[in-house]
């Protein structure tokens, strides 16, 4: 008799289990690993990112790690776009564009396995009127 059984990989961090707070991967009764699990995952519920909540606690983690706590907190609310395979997700802070400086934090992360494609903060310099035909719009 063959079974399944699923594991949460263990990582010296704990990234993917606060990640995601669910199994990643799928291994049979004798311990091998199942061909295709981010595949069956994409399959069965539209990949492993496949809500926005997700999305969004994939990037707080990625923007607490890189930008500190404080900047996390400055630029929330975080706001997840589906685009199809894949989430954009936006941070809240100077959408407006008002303020010259840090601007909103952007990253992109793919639905099927997590990958991060696109992870940046917006700046903002407002440009003297007289340059603008010079320089673009």
């Amino acid at each position: 008799m063959i079974w399944w059984a699923v594991q949460v990989p263990l990582d010296s961090t704990g990234f993917v289990q606060r990640l995601l707070g669910k199994p990643l991967i799928v291994s049979d009764s004798e311990g091998k690993l199942a061909s295709g699990a981010f595949y069956l995952q994409d399959i069965l519920h539209g990949g492993i990112v496949n809500r926005s909540d997700i999305a969004i606690r994939v990037a707080r983690i990625l923007l607490e790690s890189i930008y500190g706590k404080a900047e996390a907190e400055r630029q929330d609310p975080l706001v997840a776009e589906d685009k199809g395979d894949h989430w954009v997700v936006r941070g809240s802070y100077n959408l407006d564009r008002k303020l010259e400086g840090p601007g909103p934090f952007v990253i992109a992360i793919m639905k099927k396995d997590c990958r991060v494609t696109d992870a940046y903060a917006e700046s903002v310099m407002h440009v003297d009127p007289r340059l603008r035909g010079i320089i673009g719009p």
